[in-house]
C-alpha cells in the first residue's frame, strides 16, 4: 500500500517522499486499516511479525540468515505493483524473543515458518492461473496475516530483472615471469572478450573446468556428453591455441595462458565454486548464456521433460545459481542430496565423492500453493521464547526469503510514522487542532522539532511545557500543540475555548500510566478527555505494554500491535569469569581488580564498541567510572584522545567548578564518564554529545538515563539487579520493565550490527533463573497508581474546580472511567473519592450546598496553581502565622522544604546534625513556628528539613556550589531542580498571600523569589534584573562600587568594562537596559 493510495493530502505525500518514504510499512497499513485516518481511535503497541531462525534472506552478498544479517543490509526486494525485482538498503533490524504461535507450511515447494501476524504476500485461487500470468496480475496478490491462512492461498516465487547489459568482458591484466634472461617479466595488458563469448565459455568452466597457477598455466575444460558446445565455447575466445587430448569418450580441451589461470584460479575447486558478482547483474539475457552453458555441462532436465536441473558440490554456487534463476524468471528450489555415490570415469579413475551434492531445480510454475492432502498443511505451533528477526525497508516491503533451501516472496517489518499520518490528517483534512502529549520535557522538544517540519506545508506546531499558572489560550493559534502531561493537565483547570476545537489526541509513552510519579496525572487526563465528550480521536503509543487488550479496552481504543528495533539483541548475564547469552553462547571474560562490571564493559572497548553500566546509586556510578578511567584511555584513537581532552576543558569552563565537575572532566579526558542527575544540566550535555562523539568510550549512569536521553551503546551492563525501595526501606530487585529500558540501550543504529546487555547478578541470585526471568519474561502490566491519597485529593479538587457544582454520583461518574476503577473495582473507587472529598471539606478547598459540591475560592486557586492541596494548606496555615514587621527569610524558606510538593528533598545525614541545630539558633527570630527541642519528635521533623532549608539558604547567600557540595552535599544537578522547584512554589505562595489578602508576605515572597532565581543576597536583587547580569557579575559590580541601577546609568560604559567579568561587549548591553529607565 503506498502512501498516494490512501486518500492522504498531496502536502503529506510529497512530505513523506521527501523523507525517502513511497510504501506505508506494515505498522502503518495496520493502523490506517484499523481507521487510523477515518478518527478511529487505537492503542499501538507490541512486537509480532517476524522469521524463525533458520530462515535466510536474499542480500547484495548473497543468501544469508537473517541472524547474520546487518541492520543496513542490501536486499533483493520486489515492487509489488509491477514485480520489478531491485536492491533496497534496510534501515534497521528487528530481533526479540517471541512467544505466541508460529505459523509452519513446509510442502515440495513451499517452506516458511513465521509469526501469526507477519504479512504474507499471496492471493486467492488455483495455481498458475491464466489471470496471474497477465502484466496485471500484481492486482491480485495482497499481503495478509498469516493467522488467515487459507487452502487457496497462493505464494508468488519469480520476478523481473532488468539488470544492465555489458558488451565486453575484461580479462585483467598479468604478468608472465621467465624468459631468455633471469628475472625477466612481461606484462600482459587487459584482454577485451566479447561477452556472449565469456559466458558461454565461464559457463562452461564453472561446471566443467579446472585451472593450474603456478609452474604450469593451463586451463582444462573435461566433458563426455556434449564435446562441441565445449569446443566451440573454448574456440571463441580466440585468443588461444586450444589442445584437445583423452580418448573419444572423454575429451580434455586445454588453454596455455598464464593471464587466463591466474583469473580462473580464484574460483577454486568443483567444491568451491561460485558466481561472480558482476554476472549478477547483467541482463536476464546474458544471465541466461551462462545458465545454458553450465546446465549442458553439469546438468539435466527435471522429470517433467522441460524444467532444467543444475548439480554441483559447492553449497555457494548452489546458493548464486538460484538467485540467477530468479533474475532470469525462474523460481528455484535448493536440495541437499547428501554425497553422490563413488564412479568411475570413462578413462578408468575412480571418482570418490567427500562433499555434498547440490541440486538446484526449476519450479515449472512462477507461484505455488498449499497442497492440504499432502505435509503442506499448515501447522500452528504454540511456542515460547523462541527468537525471531526480520528487516525493516523503506519501500517494498518484500523479501525474497527462504528455508530449506525453498524460496518465496514475503513480507517485512516496519517503524511508524503513524502520529504525524494523523495529525496531518487531522488539520488538513478535518481542520481540527492535534494535542501531542508527552511525558518529558525532553521527548516533547524532541516531537515539537519533528512536527515543526510540516510548517512548510502550512501546519504550524505551538509548544508548552511549563508556566502551570498561564491558561495557554495563545496556544490555540497552532494546528499541532505539543505539551507534557502535567501542563495539559493545568490546561484543562483552565477551561482554555480551543479545546473544543481538538480533533485528535495523540499519547505518547502510555506505558507510564503505571508509573508512582507521571502515572495518576496521565491516567486522569486520559479519562477526562473520554468523560468530556469531545468527539476527538485518541491515538495512544507505547513499545512496553503488556495488557494491551485492557488498556484498549479501557481508553475505547481498538490495539494494534507493532514493534520495531532497529539493531537486534543479545541478552546474556555474567557467571564467574564468563558471560552466559540467552541462545546458549558462552563468551569467557579476561578477569581482573577492577570488578565484574568493568571487565565485562571493557570486553568491548577492546572490540571497538562502547559500553554503558548502570549502576544503582550516584556513588556507584562514580566509582565504576574512576576505577574505569585507568584503562578506557588505552583504547581511545588518536583524534578520539584530542576529542576526550576537549570535552575535559569544556566541562571545566562550563558552570561553576567544583570537586564532581573537576573530577568528571579528569575522567571524561581519559575516555571515561559518569552520568546522574546530580551534575549540571550543560555537564550532562557534555558527556551526552562526546559519548555520542565516541570520544567517551566507557559511561557509567544511574538508571534514570534509560527513559530520558537517547545515547545507546554496543554493550549495557546492568550492574545492579536491586535499587532502594522506598516503601520497603530496603533493596527490592527491579521490574522487568525497568531491566527492559536500561536494554534497550544497547545497540547503536548505522554502526553496530547487534546490541548486548549482561546482567550482573549479586551472589545471592542464580544466573541462570536471572537470565531466564527478565530476558524471556514480559514487561509487568500497567497497574493504576491512581489510588495514592496525594494523588486522590489533587485530582478530585482539580475536578471540582473545573465545574459549576458537582455532585458525588458526578464525581463518582468520572472516576468510575479510570483505569483504577477497571482494577480494582468502582465500589473501591467510591471510597477513595469519598475520603478525598472529607478531606477537602475539612480544610475548607470545597464546600457543600444543595447536594453539589463547588470549590471555594481558597480551593479554586490552589487548583490553577497546580499545587497539591496537602501544599495549600501548609501555605494557608503558615501566612496566617506571620507576623508584620519581621523577617521571614528562613521560615519561608522553610515552609517550602516541608511541603508535599518540594522535590528533591535532602534529608539530614548524622554528620549534619550539629550544623542544622545552630542554623535553627542562628535564625529562630526568622522562623514562622519556633521549634522547640522540648518535644522532640515535632522538632526532629524540623532537623529533617533544616539540610533543604541550608542548601537553599546557601544559595541565596551566594555560596558557591563548590561550598554546598563540600559542606552539605547537595549535587548541582540537584540544587538546580531545587531553585526551579523553590521559585515556582513561592510564585504559588505568593499568589495565596494575595488571596488571603497578606501584604507583607507578598512583599517577602515576592523579594524572596527573586534571590532564590538568582542565588543572590538581598543587596543584589536590583543588580540582577539586568539580562546578563546573574549572581558573578552582580557581586563584581556592587563590589565595584555600582550598587544600584541609577549608579550603573551614571557611569561611563569604559568603567563598566573593566570590572572583573563584565568586558566591553556586556557593558554595552547594559548600558541600553539602563538608558530606558
Amino acid at each position: 500500500m503506498r502512501f498516494d493510495e490512501i486518500g492522504l493530502p498531496e502536502e503529506l505525500v510529497a512530505f513523506t517522499a521527501g523523507k525517502g518514504y513511497t510504501e506505508l510499512y506494515p505498522p502503518q497499513e495496520a493502523a490506517v486499516k484499523a481507521g487510523l485516518l477515518e478518527g478511529k481511535s487505537l492503542v499501538v503497541s507490541s512486537p509480532t511479525a517476524c522469521y524463525d531462525e533458520v530462515t535466510e534472506v536474499l542480500t547484495r552478498r548473497g543468501w544469508i540468515l537473517f541472524k547474520d544479517a546487518m541492520p543496513d543490509e542490501e536486499v533483493v526486494s520486489m515492487n509489488p505493483r509491477t514485480w520489478e525485482i531491485e536492491y533496497v538498503k534496510a534501515i534497521g533490524k528487528v530481533e526479540y524473543l517471541y512467544s505466541g504461535v508460529m505459523i509452519h507450511v513446509a510442502g515440495k515447494e513451499i517452506d516458511f515458518r513465521v509469526t501469526e501476524s507477519h504479512r504474507i504476500y499471496c492471493r486467492t485461487g488455483s495455481q498458475n492461473s491464466r489471470e496471474a500470468r497477465e502484466p496485471s496480475g500484481f492486482m491480485r496478490y495482497h499481503f495478509k496475516p498469516a493467522r488467515e491462512i487459507q487452502p487457496t492461498w497462493v505464494f508468488k516465487t519469480d520476478g523481473i530483472w532488468k539488470g544492465k547489459a555489458r558488451k565486453y568482458f575484461v580479462l585483467p591484466a598479468a604478468t608472465l615471469r621467465g624468459g631468455s634472461l633471469p628475472r625477466s617479466k612481461r606484462e600482459l595488458p587487459p584482454l577485451r572478450i566479447p561477452m556472449r563469448d565469456w559466458l558461454d565459455f565461464f559457463g562452461w568452466y564453472v561446471a566443467e573446468g579446472t585451472s593450474k597457477h603456478g609452474v604450469s598455466h593451463e586451463v582444462t575444460l573435461c566433458q563426455t556428453k556434449d564435446q562441441a558446445g565445449v569446443e566451440a565455447a573454448v574456440r571463441n575466445l580466440r585468443h588461444w591455441k586450444v589442445y584437445v587430448t583423452g580418448s573419444k569418450e572423454h575429451r580434455h580441451f586445454s588453454v596455455a595462458s598464464v593471464q587466463l589461470a591466474k583469473y580462473l584460479s580464484q574460483f577454486g575447486r568443483a567444491y568451491e565454486k561460485f558466481v561472480p558478482d558482476f554476472i549478477k547483474e547483467l541482463s536476464p539475457e546474458q544471465i541466461k548464456v551462462f545458465l545454458d552453458s553450465y546446465q549442458r555441462g553439469d546438468g539435466h532436465v527435471g522429470r517433467d521433460g522441460v524444467s532444467p536441473v543444475f548439480d554441483t558440490t559447492s553449497k555457494r554456487l548452489a546458493d548464486d545459481l538460484q538467485e540467477l534463476l530468479l533474475k532470469v524468471g525462474r523460481s528455484s528450489s535448493v536440495r541437499n542430496r547428501g554425497l553422490s555415490p563413488s564412479h568411475i570415469m570413462p578413462d578408468g579413475h575412480l571418482i570418490v565423492s567427500k562433499h555434498p551434492h547440490y541440486q538446484v531445480s526449476c519450479r515449472r510454475y512462477s507461484e505455488h500453493g498449499i497442497d492440504y492432502r499432502k505435509p503442506s498443511k499448515p501447522a500452528f505451533e504454540r511456542v515460547q521464547g523462541e527468537r525471531v528477526y526480520c528487516l525493516t525497508l523503506p519501500k517494498h516491503h518484500l523479501l525474497y526469503v527462504r528455508r530449506n533451501g525453498k524460496a518465496l516472496w514475503c513480507g517485512n517489518s516496519g517503524k511508524t510514522m503513524i502520529a504525524i499520518m494523523a495529525a496531518f490528517v487531522n488539520a488538513k483534512v478535518r481542520m481540527k487542532k492535534t494535542v501531542y502529549l508527552a511525558p518529558l520535557r525532553a521527548l516533547a522538544s524532541e516531537k515539537y522539532s519533528e512536527f515543526s517540519e510540516l510548517t512548510k506545508y502550512g501546519v504550524n506546531t505551538a509548544i508548552s511545557t511549563g508556566d502551570y499558572d498561564s491558561s495557554g489560550e495563545t496556544l490555540g493559534r497552532a494546528d499541532i500543540i505539543v505539551l507534557t502531561n502535567e501542563r495539559f493537565d493545568s490546561i484543562l483547570r483552565h477551561r482554555v475555548s480551543w479545546l473544543r476545537d481538538v480533533g485528535l489526541f495523540i499519547a505518547d509513552e502510555v506505558h507510564l500510566a503505571g508509573s508512582d510519579s507521571r502515572g495518576p496525572t496521565l491516567e486522569m487526563i486520559l479519562t477526562k478527555m473520554m468523560h468530556m465528550g469531545l468527539n476527538a480521536q485518541l491515538l495512544s503509543l507505547s513499545a512496553t505494554i503488556s495488557n494491551s487488550k485492557e488498556i484498549g479496552e479501557w481508553l475505547k481504543s481498538e490495539t494494534v500491535q507493532v514493534d520495531w528495533r532497529p539493531v537486534p539483541l543479545r541478552e546474556g548475564v555474567f557467571d564467574y569469569g564468563r558471560v552466559l547469552f540467552v541462545d546458549g553462547e558462552e563468551r569467557q571474560i579476561v578477569r581482573s581488580t577492577y570488578g565484574s562490571p568493568i571487565d565485562v564493559a571493557m570486553e568491548t572497548l577492546k572490540a571497538g564498541g562502547q559500553a554503558l553500566v548502570f549502576a544503582n546509586t550516584r556513588r556507584r556510578a562514580v566509582s565504576l567510572a574512576t576505577r574505569a578511567a585507568e584503562l578506557t584511555g588505552r583504547h581511545l584513537k588518536e583524534e578520539e584522545k584530542k576529542a576526550a581532552e576537549e570535552a575535559g576543558r569544556r566541562i571545566l569552563s562550563s558552570g561553576e567548578e567544583t570537586s564532581l565537575s573537576r573530577l568528571l572532566a579528569e575522567l571524561v579526558s581519559k575516555g571515561a564518564a559518569f552520568h546522574h542527575a546530580g551534575l549540571e544540566s550543560e555537564h550532562r550535555r557534555v558527556v551526552e554529545d562526546y559519548y555520542r562523539a565516541g570520544a567517551i568510550r566507557l559511561l557509567a549512569a544511574t538508571p534514570t538515563l534509560a527513559s530520558g536521553v537517547n545515547i545507546p551503546a554496543r554493550r549495557v551492563v546492568v550492574a545492579d539487579m536491586t535499587r532502594y525501595d522506598a516503601e520497603s526501606g530496603g533493596n527490592a530487585e527491579i521490574s522487568v520493565l525497568e531491566y527492559r529500558q536500561m536494554a534497550g540501550r544497547a545497540g547503536r543504529p548505522q554502526y553496530d550490527s547487534f546490541g548486548e546487555t549482561v546482567m550482573i547478578p549479586p551472589p545471592s541470585m542464580d544466573s541462570g533463573e536471572l537470565l531466564e526471568h527478565y530476558a524471556k519474561s514480559p514487561p509487568e502490566p500497567i497497574e493504576s497508581r491512581l489510588a495514592d491519597d496525594s494523588s486522590m485529593r489533587f485530582h478530585t479538587l482539580a475536578t471540582i474546580a473545573t465545574a459549576s457544582g458537582l455532585s458525588k454520583g458526578d464525581l463518582d461518574s468520572l472516576f468510575k472511567g479510570t483505569l483504577l476503577a477497571r482494577q480494582v473495582g468502582e465500589a473501591t473507587v467510591g471510597k477513595l473519592t469519598e475520603k478525598a472529598l472529607g478531606y477537602l471539606l475539612a480544610e475548607r478547598l470545597v464546600e457543600g450546598g444543595g447536594g453539589l459540591f463547588y470549590p471555594t475560592d481558597f480551593g479554586r486557586r490552589v487548583s490553577i496553581l497546580y499545587i497539591d492541596p496537602a501544599t495549600g494548606v501548609v501555605f494557608r496555615e503558615g501566612i496566617r502565622k506571620v507576623e508584620p514587621g519581621r523577617d521571614y527569610t528562613a521560615g519561608l524558606l522553610r515552609l517550602l522544604a516541608g511541603s508535599p510538593d518540594f522535590e528533591p528533598k535532602f534529608p539530614l545525614r548524622s554528620k549534619d546534625f550539629d550544623q542544622a541545630v545552630a542554623f535553627i539558633e542562628e535564625h529562630s527570630a526568622e522562623m514562622i513556628e519556633r521549634p522547640n527541642s522540648r518535644q522532640f519528635s515535632a522538632y526532629d521533623e524540623v532537623l529533617q528539613e533544616m539540610r533543604t532549608v541550608m542548601a537553599l539558604h546557601g544559595w541565596i547567600d551566594e555560596w558557591r556550589e563548590e561550598q554546598l557540595l563540600s559542606r552539605l552535599g547537595v549535587e548541582p544537578g540537584d540544587m538546580h531542580r531545587a531553585v526551579d522547584n523553590a521559585e515556582w512554589l513561592l510564585h504559588a505562595l505568593g499568589e495565596l498571600a494575595k488571596l488571603f489578602k497578606k501584604p507583607e508576605v507578598v512583599r517577602q515572597v515576592d523579594v524572596l523569589r527573586m534571590r532564590v532565581a538568582s542565588g543572590v543576597s538581598a543587596e543584589l536583587v536590583e543588580l540582577t534584573t539586568l539580562q546578563g547580569v546573574g549572581r558573578v557579575r552582580a557581586r563584581a559590580l556592587y563590589t565595584a562600587g555600582f550598587k544600584t541601577l541609577e549608579d550603573v546609568k551614571e557611569a561611563p560604559a569604559e568603567r563598566l568594562a573593566g570590572v572583573e567579568k563584565v568586558g566591553t561587549a556586556v557593558a554595552r548591553r547594559i548600558k541600553e537596559q539602563v538608558a530606558r529607565y
